[in-house]
């Protein structure tokens, strides 16, 4: 500074242009974004004169500057970490005077294979990069650069130069509820359920019977499915049945599909055992029980109750406790039967009635 001086006009010279430009200010100091065309990276030489009453004296020697590179900057959020979600926002270090970040992305299992993104805000989404299979359990390598204006001067950054490593979420986003992993279902049309996936419109549920090489698929929009929904597969109780799911997901109006999860092992229960109601089986006498003396032709006689199961009821004459003729079955969708719909029936005469699922 000069006493008594009221003003200052320093000359930018650009030495790769050898164009100048002037800025008067009332302190002796001024920054280089007040010269018009300043840009990054450039070499200038800077002189001042004292401004008296309006005149300008000599200039100074000239001192000789290098502005710093336009900033490079680096996503900030979520490197090294594996994301909430396919959708997750990545965010990057804001830059002063960026008008537009440019995100260069690729697999880690192809680092130069590039797809490219531009946002005028300094995040984006992996989801929004045109070309970019974004899928479960894969890691992506992250780089952004930012063109940035300063007094009219447009100056491109270089890309960060460590790239940010972020991972999808694993396919274990979806799986098979664990309590029922290993285990046996209680009933054989029991729900066999999973966990629910944020943006899910379909699961679908493929199911192998153990000991077999064929595998059959259900798709439901529901997190549960029993076994018994499932098109062609042979059902039976006392077996095993490997179990995976996969999920469609649609996100800003995408479709992705999981791949299936790691199968999951479930056994059916043994098969139910039924038996005649045991008021039913005997005139209560002891020690040698007499047969039931039923009150009417229509008096329903009952089995046990299983659920999912059809009956049928065999009788067969017994007289003096050895049995004579032919069975004679009767079919049926509830666990009782009346002697009327017995064809064949006599009166006055012992059966024994056998049941079967």
């Amino acid at each position: 500074g000069v006493v008594g001086v009221l003003g200052y006009r320093f000359k930018i010279t650009n030495n790769v242009t050898n164009a100048f430009t002037t800025v008067d200010t009332s302190v002796a100091s001024f920054n280089m974004t007040m010269a018009s065309g300043f840009s990054y990276g450039t070499s200038y030489t800077i002189q001042v004169a004292v401004l008296v009453d309006g005149l300008e004296h000599p200039y100074s020697a000239g001192c000789v500057i290098t502005t710093p590179s336009v900033p490079i900057n680096q996503p900030t959020t979520l490197c090294g970490q594996t994301l909430a979600a396919l959708n997750t926002r990545i965010f990057a270090s804001a830059v002063s005077g960026s008008q537009l970040y440019r995100w260069r992305v690729a697999l880690s299992t192809a680092p130069t294979t590039y797809f490219f993104h531009t946002t005028t805000a300094s995040s984006f989404r992996l989801t929004n990069v045109a070309g970019l299979n974004v899928t479960f359990g894969k890691t992506y390598l992250v780089a952004v650069q930012s063109e940035v204006l300063v007094n009219g001067v447009l100056t491109v950054s270089d890309y960060s130069s460590i790239p940010c490593s972020v991972s999808t979420p694993s396919v274990s986003s979806v799986s098979l509820s664990a309590n029922q992993c290993g285990g046996t279902l209680e009933g054989i049309l029991d729900g066999i359920f999973v966990n629910s996936v944020p943006n899910a419109v379909s699961y679908t549920y493929r199911v192998r019977k153990v000991g077999t090489t064929s595998d059959y698929d259900y798709t439901s929009n529901f997190t549960s499915f029993k076994l018994s929904d499932v098109p062609g597969l042979s059902l039976t109780h006392e077996s095993f049945y490997e179990v995976s799911v996969s999920v469609k997901i649609v996100i800003d109006g995408v479709t992705y599909d999981s791949p299936f999860s790691a199968p999951c092992t479930i056994g059916t229960p043994l098969f139910p055992s039924v038996g005649l109601q045991e008021s039913q089986c005997s005139d209560g006498a002891e020690p040698i029980a007499g047969p039931y003396q039923v009150s009417s032709m229509s008096e329903a006689i009952y089995c046990d109750f299983v659920s999912g199961a059809s009956y049928e009821f065999v009788l067969q004459k017994s007289v003096e406790g050895e049995l004579v003729g032919s069975p004679i079955v009767v079919p049926r969708s509830s666990n009782f039967f009346t002697l009327n719909m017995v064809p064949g029936i006599e009166s006055g005469v012992a059966y024994v009635v056998y049941v079967r699922l």
